[in-house]
């Protein structure tokens, strides 16, 4: 899992990826097509995200939630960094079968943790009919104290899902996983 960080932070810092606004903003990261090409194979259970910080920011808190029966649950800690530097990062989100890996990588340092997802969950989204999922939008500016969802994933047991946007709350799911960011 080190490994992995470790190289996709490589070929991020190689291919000069990110998005430079002024003040702290997150946003998909943007890749060369080369780069595009050599990460193809992750690409529909990873999602790469960069922001920067400034000094008003401190933490980061990557959060799991979950939609069980149409009632969405109280996010749970992925992964947690204190003592945030002003500087550019970068975040990778995978989902492999039963878990979550996510890695935060900053000037060749990462932190990384792996989130097992309950397994009745886990049975409950693939048994659903219909399956979405909705990523995130464009730059987004950080607001301390203030949610971002970055990948949304919904079930219903239907045969469609009416609303579904990045705004999970408002999703008419019957289950579902989002996992968002924190600042402050």
């Amino acid at each position: 899992q080190g490994t992995l960080a470790l190289l996709l932070g490589a070929v991020l810092l190689l291919c000069g990826c990110g998005t430079k606004q002024t003040g702290p903003t997150i946003a998909r990261t943007e890749f060369p097509e080369k780069t595009q090409r050599i990460l193809q194979p992750m690409e529909g259970d990873t999602q790469f995200f960069d922001f920067t910080t400034d000094a008003s920011i401190t933490e980061a808190v990557v959060t799991v939630r979950y939609c069980q029966n149409g009632t969405w649950q109280e996010p749970e800690a992925l992964l947690e960094l204190s003592d945030i530097q002003p500087g550019e990062y970068h975040l990778i989100l995978r989902w492999v079968e039963d878990r979550v890996d996510a890695f935060i990588v900053e000037d060749g340092a990462s932190y990384s943790n792996t989130y097992p997802l309950a397994s009745e969950w886990l049975e409950a989204f693939n048994a659903s009919v219909t399956a979405s999922t909705v990523g995130f939008g464009s730059v987004k500016p950080i607001v301390a104290g203030e949610e971002i969802p970055l990948w949304c994933h919904y079930g219903s047991n239907t045969e469609e899902i009416s609303t579904q946007s990045s705004d999970y709350s408002t999703s008419d799911c019957d289950t579902g996983l989002v996992f968002a960011i924190t600042f402050s």
